[in-house]
């Protein structure tokens, strides 16, 4: 049994050689160890067959069984984890040699390691073991020391691979005439024509780093020449017209390269070009066409995170969401996995099942503070505002959360009314984040937020808030009333102490703000002070009004130079106004912009101003009168979000604009009796009516709602619907909860709208009430539209599901793109297509027109608006090309109107 074996290992039978070894030791026939090393190597050839893979680490279970049995087997031969060079025996060695290869198999380096040193010992010329050390080196991260194995083993003609593995590792370690001669004398061999193809990649990829564009070009187009269908050439010819700005040509060898990994099955060229897709291009959606050739979906490693990454970015939550399935089903809790079901579950507002991940992967990781937030959050939205204020008790530290993150756990400190934690936490995220503008704005409000919200809030009558109070009837300009704004100075703290603001003026009447706070990471690009900063020291326990020296003149000529301090104050507010300086030079900062008021010591506020302003507020009304007009008469398509979108509201002010106004008008269904007789009969065999936002409201402003769920059953309603309530509830408590005026015109006058503190109290507990009943008469269902939405066509395969209208299917996959985690490339790519596909569709053309104007929104709500666009502009200007250039005048005249509707004040 055993001669059969080893002849069946000798032909490569592996399968055969297994049977037959495992009968021999079975029937006890031979040398036993020696058949146990032959059979444990059998094991291990079986799963190195497919060697590209294998680097990769894609050991399934069934041959981690079968490596783990090989291991078992060649420690049985070995007698000892660890045997003394002296009892090796010819068996035992060879049970050693590869006892470490199935180590390194297993990924468990320092123990493949400890073997092969002592086989070292035995045969420290040995080839095969020196190129095996230096394997483990490279997988250990130690590079250096890789190199310094290999170049034993270059001239030795029983590891030509030494000399590729050489030259790959001395490219990256930047060693490039080295790797020069590697390759060469490599060349000038007579060697195998799979390792000379390997070598000159290697020479092209060498150009490339050197930056000699000219040989690379001419190289490059020599090998292609030769093999048109070579992956790894393709690989490096796209990454020579990354390097030199040749990126016209990169498409069209992208599609070679798909079409090439269709023609052969090259995995190490496979894994070369999904490589490249995923992290030099950030083309993931081809990243996953790729991986999805070649990767095992049920694997917990890299290539399969990849992979899921790849879905992930490129909105296709569906397969995303099956591959994290598939891994916490077989694995349990994986941090980036767990992470990312959890995101997934919340987007398409499946809250318990994103619960469920969170809590199964804290109950092992429970001190992982960004799945605390992530449930934190679930339980706000859910409204377990015990488990909320539990985890805010414990009070969470920002250092591994992300800006977002860090906005959505203020916002929780607010919700909650902890105004001091609150605070620091937004202080601290200023800090972290400086560099990026939009923090800036975002402090500026949250402090504005902080200092009203510690004002005496009005009691209300609990009897008295079945009305809404409206804030807004006419479009207009919001003006809030900010403490920040108004507080002046005069309140100064009377000391400079650590921890404080102070303002200081030169003699030219320049104003600076700084910060004394001491702390290791301070920085004086920040305007912070610490100890070590000669600042620091002349501004400590001085007093308002004092001067301090800055620099003496030693030559008596240009005088001292001093300031003065003007103000000492908290850091809170001091960072307050140091961000609204730095905002003055960030013009394009979403959701926030500083205009200058001119102002004359003889006339006051210049009239001209007053003027600008009315004419831009008639301008305002009279869009607002006409989209009005056109929702009534049919010209704007059902949805009130469409209406929302044209006038720049959200759906609950459009919806009061409608009801509230002097005409009280919205629109139900058209074909009316059709459709509700074929509802009714629907819900006669126990179907579930589905409410959204706008009959919600109306019915409970009718005070219906009740009768309507005894006559119906409990309604379905929408997390998304839920969250835009609450969003309601979080503006009273945020910047409006101090009242606001809202300026406007009216007929073309100029008009001021009041709206108080108590309408602002009596607005939050109204929809406070809302909600409540939502939750009582409502079941809260996900949108799992988002999943299941073709791909390839996402956009506008939403957008026909929704009957070209903006309703759920559209407005589901517009969250996904909305989404500022999608990457800016795949959102670029998906409104390209989109748009001009929808341009091939028969659709009336108002109703495409606000399918833009919904798809613009969404991809500039969270990104910036001019990159985006100038972007788009681009991508849409060769998308049309020179046949279509009608359409593309056409498009671009409406993406005009669209900029010009953001840019009025609202």
């Amino acid at each position: 049994m055993a001669a059969l074996g080893r002849a069946a290992l000798d032909r490569d039978l592996y399968t055969q050689a297994e049977k037959w070894f495992q009968t021999a030791i079975n029937q006890s026939e031979g040398n036993a160890n020696t058949i146990k090393v032959w059979l444990g190597i059998t094991l291990m050839k079986l799963f190195v067959q497919d060697s590209p893979i294998v680097r990769a680490g894609q050991v399934n279970e069934l041959n981690r069984k079968k490596l783990e049995q090989a291991r078992e087997l060649f420690t049985d031969v070995l007698g000892d984890n660890n045997p003394i060079t002296s009892d090796l025996t010819a068996t035992k060695f060879t049970a050693i040699v590869n006892r470490s290869s199935v180590l390194m198999l297993l990924q468990k380096p320092d123990e493949a390691i400890q073997d092969i040193d002592i086989a070292l010992q035995v045969e420290p010329e040995n080839p095969k073991l020196i190129k095996q050390r230096a394997l483990l080196a490279y997988e250990k991260g130690d590079k250096v020391q890789a190199i310094k194995y290999l170049q034993r083993i270059l001239a030795n003609r029983e590891t030509p691979e030494a000399s590729l593995l050489t030259a790959s590792l001395m490219i990256g370690e930047g060693q490039f005439t080295e790797a020069q001669n590697v390759l060469d004398d490599f060349l000038s061999k007579d060697n195998d024509e799979y390792f000379k193809t390997t070598a000159k990649q290697l020479r092209l990829e060498l150009y490339i780093q050197t930056m000699d564009y000219d040989n690379a070009r001419r190289f490059s187009q020599f090998l292609l020449d030769e093999e048109p269908n070579n992956i790894l050439y393709l690989v490096s010819q796209i990454r020579l017209s990354l390097r030199t700005g040749e990126e016209e040509n990169i498409s069209e060898l992208i599609d070679r390269a798909k079409s090439a990994v269709g023609k052969n099955n090259d995995l190490l060229g496979q894994m070369e070009f999904a490589d490249l897709l995923f992290d030099e291009l950030k083309y993931y959606r081809d990243a996953a066409e790729v991986y999805e050739q070649f990767v095992d979906k049920t694997l917990n490693n890299r290539l399969t995170h990849r992979l899921l990454t790849a879905y992930y970015n490129v909105g296709d939550y569906g397969a995303a969401l099956d591959v994290c399935q598939q891994l916490l089903n077989r694995y349990g809790a994986i941090p980036e996995v767990s992470k990312m079901a959890t995101i997934i579950y919340e987007i398409i507002d499946d809250l318990p099942k994103a619960r469920q991940v969170c809590t199964e992967y804290l109950k092992l990781f429970f001190d992982d503070v960004y799945m605390q937030f992530r449930l934190a959050l679930i339980n706000y939205y859910t409204d377990c505002l015990d488990d909320l204020d539990r985890f805010l008790d414990s009070n969470p530290t920002i250092d591994n959360l992300s800006l977002e993150a860090c906005q959505n756990l203020i916002l929780l400190y607010k919700v909650r009314e902890r105004w001091h934690h609150c605070l620091e936490i937004l202080y601290e995220t200023r800090r972290r984040f400086f560099k990026e503008g939009q923090v800036h704005a975002f402090y500026v409000i949250s402090y504005s937020e902080g200092m009203q919200r510690q004002l005496q809030t009005p009691n209300i009558d609990e009897s008295d808030i079945n009305t809404l109070p409206v804030k807004m009837l006419f479009s207009g300009m919001t003006i809030a009333t900010s403490p920040l704004l108004e507080k002046s100075c005069k309140d100064s703290l009377e000391r400079v102490t650590n921890g404080c603001g102070v303002l200081l003026r030169d003699k030219s009447n320049s104003e600076r703000w700084y910060i004394l706070d001491d702390r290791p990471d301070a920085e004086l690009a920040r305007q912070e002070l610490d100890r070590n900063q000669p600042l620091y020291q002349k501004l400590l326990d001085k007093n308002l009004g004092d001067e301090i020296v800055l620099a003496d003149d030693e030559f008596g000529i240009l005088g001292k130079k001093t300031v003065t301090i003007v103000a000492i104050k908290d850091k809170y507010f001091a960072a307050a106004k140091q961000s609204l300086d730095l905002l003055d030079t960030l013009p394009n900062i979403k959701g926030f912009r500083s205009v200058p008021v001119p102002i004359s010591e003889d006339y006051g506020i210049d009239p001209k101003f007053f003027l600008n302003l009315q004419e831009r507020l008639k301008q305002r009304e009279e869009n607002f009168n006409r989209a009005k007009s056109d929702y009534r008469t049919g010209k704007i398509p059902l949805p009130l979000g469409t209406l929302a979108i044209v006038i720049n509201k959200n759906s609950v002010e459009s919806w009061e604009m409608l009801v509230y106004g002097s005409e009280p008008y919205i629109h139900c269904w058209s074909n009316f009796q059709e459709k509700f007789d074929d509802s009714l009969a629907r819900l006669k065999k126990g179907g579930l009516v589905i409410i959204d936002l706008v009959s919600l409201l109306t019915l409970y402003i009718l005070g219906i709602a009740d009768s309507v769920v005894q006559a119906l059953g409990k309604f379905g309603i929408a997390q998304s619907t839920l969250n835009l309530l609450r969003q309601e509830v979080e503006k009273c408590q945020g910047i409006n909860s101090d009242g606001e005026s809202i300026l406007c015109t009216i007929n073309g006058q100029l008009v001021r709208q009041e709206f108080t503190p108590e309408n602002a109290a009596k607005r939050k507990a109204y929809f406070e009430q809302l909600i409540c009943w939502v939750r009582n008469n409502c079941y809260i269902l996900p949108c799992r539209q988002a999943l299941t939405i073709s791909r390839d066509e996402l956009l506008l395969e939403g957008a026909r599901q929704a009957g070209w209208n903006i309703e759920t299917p559209y407005l589901a996959v517009l969250k996904v793109i909305e989404d500022q985690r999608t990457s800016a490339d795949y959102v670029i790519f998906v409104a390209t297509e989109f748009l001009y596909k929808l341009y091939n569709e028969n659709i009336i053309p108002h109703y495409r027109d606000y399918l833009i104007l919904k798809l613009l929104t969404a991809i500039t709500a969270k990104r910036s608006k001019s990159s985006i666009l100038k972007r788009l502009n681009l991508r849409l200007g060769d998308r049309f090309g020179l046949l279509d250039r009608f359409r593309y005048q056409e498009l671009l005249k409406l993406i005009k109107i669209w900029q010009y509707t953001q840019n009025i004040v609202t």
